[in-house]
């Protein structure tokens, strides 16, 4: 039991970092600036990062909720292939 405590303060590092080198890799935006972005309400771009089963894919920095420039690409690409936004 031991063993696998201390292993996890280091798994947990490992984790973190490859988060951040996937973020520093990849432009983060605002939730304003996806509004912007979607000619919505920065409520809007909110409510559907943070509900049950998000709409908008998202990161969370602390307390930020930050969105990759792809994953608001492909959510643009979906809705266009299903015909609305939701």
């Amino acid at each position: 039991m031991n063993a696998v405590k201390s292993a996890r303060p280091g798994l947990r590092r490992e984790i973190l970092l490859r988060k951040v080198e996937i973020i520093m890799q990849e432009q983060l935006l605002s939730p304003q600036e996806v509004a912007d972005w979607l000619h919505v309400s920065v409520d809007w771009v909110q409510a559907h990062a943070v509900r049950k089963e998000p709409r908008l894919d998202h990161v969370k920095v602390g307390k930020l909720l930050r969105f990759k420039k792809t994953a608001i690409e492909q959510f643009i690409e979906d809705a266009e292939i299903k015909g609305r936004i939701q």
